[in-house]
């Protein structure tokens, strides 16, 4: 199947793997706006020892990250320029 034109741009300028890709130094939030929290929530569900934490079905409330407990603590919140190690040190520092 042919790849979407856009697609294909993306992908020669940024590497194939990079669409929808989070890495540790990726910056959540910058002068863009803060990334998609669907894309940072499939990226932290990779993770076993966040998962353990947050619980199988965290979500986010604006740019709270909520645990999956009957409580519905807020586990991390998004800042200006933090990157994706630093949400996850958020989470692992959490005591819930």
């Amino acid at each position: 199947m042919k790849k979407h034109i856009l697609q294909e741009n993306y992908e020669r300028i940024f590497g194939e793997n990079s669409l929808n890709e989070i890495s540790d130094s990726t910056n959540l939030w910058d002068s863009n706006g803060v990334e998609d929290r669907l894309v940072i929530l499939k990226a932290l569900k990779k993770d076993s020892q966040i998962m353990k934490k947050i619980g199988p079905k965290p979500y986010w409330d604006d740019i709270d990250l909520v645990a999956d407990n009957d409580d519905g603590d807020t586990v991390a919140t998004l800042r200006k320029n933090m990157t994706y190690k630093d949400l996850k040190q958020a989470i692992l520092k959490w005591r819930g």
